[in-house]
Formats: structure tokens, sequence, C-alpha cells
């Protein structure tokens, strides 16, 4: 689903991520971790197409990221919902299928199952001003599965959110993921929520004037899905205590 080869990409005078090399299959959630600039959110970019320029190669499924974007193949959830304020939830989750002239029906279906789907659709007459942060980010995610992306890119969505609106969100977002084949990257500073939602966590790390690199792979073998009990789990605890060896 998503193929990452000997990815690295440098802004001018200055490299910023080194043969960066990873898969994602259909249906499995992958997490990057690292300290503050080391290039988490500039990898979702590359992988997103709004980045050209980088060498080496990335596919989402089987196509180039700017075709794979153009076919509506990606899903991307900011840290900030982005909604449009003037428009309703439900104008604001239609609009990817409104831009691409998604024949009527079948728009106000794939609508209505995405609402459902994030749990907003009690709320799709309100403008986002009107919303909560947490509903903010539940119309955002509805927004970003309207079309039933292959892939989901997610960049810090849960900062901001209080534990009682994260432990909802994480709940949603779990279930999606057990019942559909999306390929999911979640970048985060958070290290607990992507150890709990992801199947293998990859931390990028560099030194003082190099780019980023990919210096372990952490693979997190347990039961979904992960409630809040799950943080004091020993398998959950180890995996922790090793991916916070390679961040430090």
């Amino acid at each position: 689903m998503l193929l990452l080869d000997t990815v690295s990409f440098a802004f001018p005078g200055r490299p910023v991520l080194a043969d960066i090399s990873l898969q994602c299959k259909a249906g499995e959630t992958i997490g990057f971790v690292g300290k503050s600039g080391i290039g988490k959110t500039t990898l979702l970019n590359l992988i997103s197409g709004y980045l050209p320029g980088f060498s080496g190669r990335i596919l989402v499924g089987g196509a180039e990221p700017s075709e794979a974007a153009r076919l509506q193949q990606i899903g991307f959830i900011f840290q900030t919902p982005t909604l449009v304020p003037w428009l309703t939830v439900r104008q604001n989750v239609s609009l990817p299928l409104r831009l691409h002239s998604q024949p009527h029906g079948e728009a106000e279906a794939r609508v209505d199952a995405a609402l459902r789907s994030a749990r907003i659709l009690h709320a799709e007459t309100l403008l986002p001003h009107q919303l909560s942060g947490g509903m903010q980010t539940r119309a955002a995610i509805a927004r970003s599965i309207v079309y039933d992306p292959q892939i989901l890119l997610m960049d810090e969505p849960f900062t901001g959110l209080d534990d009682v609106i994260k432990e909802q969100i994480f709940t949603e977002l779990q279930t999606r993921w057990l019942e559909s084949d999306t390929a999911n990257v979640l970048v985060s500073h958070e290290l607990s929520e992507v150890i709990r939602l992801c199947d293998r966590v990859y931390v990028l790390r560099t030194d003082e004037h190099g780019p980023s690199r990919i210096v372990h792979c952490e693979p997190v073998n347990l039961k979904r899905p992960r409630g809040i009990d799950v943080l004091e789990a020993p398998a959950f605890l180890a995996a922790r205590r090793r991916v916070w060896q390679y961040l430090q």
C-alpha cells in the first residue's frame, strides 16, 4: 500500500531526511517519533505529494504521490482541523467530493457514512466556531475519510485535546481501522499514544548537522482495540522503554 525506498530530502543548504525505507500494508498503522524539527512532518508532506524534489522512491497504492493525491487516494488530518469557517460540518465534509464532481447521490451517501463513522452526524448543520475542539477534530477526520483513501496521514491531530475527548477519538479511529483496509501513518510527540495506536513505531534521529534517519523500528504486538488499560500492560511498558532509549 505504502512504499518508501531509500528516500532522502533536503531544503536548500540543509539536509532533512536520508535513506528512509519502509512499507505499510493495507490495514496497518505505523508511527513516527523523534525530537521537534527532526523531519516528521516533512516526511508526511513527501508522502502526500506536497513536497517535490526528493530522491528515492515513494509509492502509494503503486502510484507516485502526486498521482495518488490527484486520485484522492491520500487523506490528511492536520494538527489544526483547518475547517472552512463559513461552511457547515456537512458542507466541510462534502467539500472534497464536490471539488471532484462526485455524483450528488453517491456523494451524500459517502458524507453520511463519514459523519457517522466520526460520530459527528448530530452536528452536521453547525459551523466550525460552534464546535468544541474535539468535535472539530471529528469533523476533520470525517472529511479526510469521506472518499475512502488508501492511506491516511495524521500529523499530531490530537494536540490540545483533553484526555476524555482523546479516548473517544482513539476508540473511533481504532474501530475504523479494524473495519477498513486503509494504511495509516501517525506522527506525534506523545510517545505513549503512538505506541498504543500503531503496529510499528519508527524512531527518527540525527546528529547535530546531518539528516534524520530511522534508527529503530519497534513492533507493537498488542491486541486491538487498545483501551486505556493497555498503558499499564507489561508489553506496552517494555516497548515504551525500548523506544525511549533511542530518543535520548
